[in-house]
């Protein structure tokens, strides 16, 4: 990429989990990243960790990013999108491409070539339990601003805990209308049913 050496800083921590071992980092460096092609595109501040080895890719992005350009990934479809002041970007990979590459990565590595997408074994449903019977604590007004707490706490911790968690309200969705901002056309919920057919209560 043509970019100076000096313009790294120091990383003293290894990388875990690039090749299966600790990973030696060259230095950390500040990029502008542009998602998308103009005008559909989103660009922003990132900090990439610099490491020397041979890899599929040429760099990796970080949970962290996706979500500060709110984007939605299906990994079924290896399919991406995310919003732009100029509309919805799609992002599609090339499933064949995806397993070629797989491939190139699992050779001489005593592991299992992928020759085909393979229907994962259903595993059995997890249920999980509270550890303590709970109690009902009204955080609002109405009778649907509600949580629970254990009911093992003492008055005083009860009392602490429920003030905290009227404090802290806003940051709780008690009603669909109490998510907004995430376009439809990104992600949206639709049942499978033939439109033809009318609805019946």
């Amino acid at each position: 990429m043509s970019i100076d050496a000096s313009r790294m800083t120091l990383v003293l921590t290894p990388l875990i989990g690039i090749e299966g071992s600790a990973v030696l980092v060259k230095g950390a460096i500040g990029l502008t990243v542009t998602m998308g092609t103009a005008p559909h595109c989103v660009t922003l501040q990132r900090i990439f960790m610099v490491i020397d080895t041979h890899l599929s890719y040429n760099a990796i992005i970080w949970r962290s990013l996706l979500h500060q350009i709110s984007a939605v990934v299906r990994t079924k479809y290896l399919t991406l999108k995310f919003p732009t002041v100029k509309g919805v970007v799609v992002v599609k990979g090339n499933q064949e491409a995806s397993r070629e590459y797989a491939n190139t990565c699992l050779k001489g590595k005593n592991a299992l070539l992928i020759n085909r997408l393979q229907a994962y074994e259903e595993k059995p449903e997890v249920i999980i339990e509270a550890v303590e019977e709970l109690v009902e604590v009204r955080l609002g007004s109405t009778n649907k601003e509600v949580t629970r707490v254990g009911c093992t706490l003492n008055s005083q911790q009860k009392h602490d805990l429920t003030e905290l968690l009227v404090s802290q309200k806003s940051n709780f969705a008690f009603h669909p209308e109490d998510l907004p901002g995430i376009n439809p056309e990104i992600a949206s919920h639709r049942l499978n049913i033939d439109p033809s057919f009318p609805p019946i209560r």
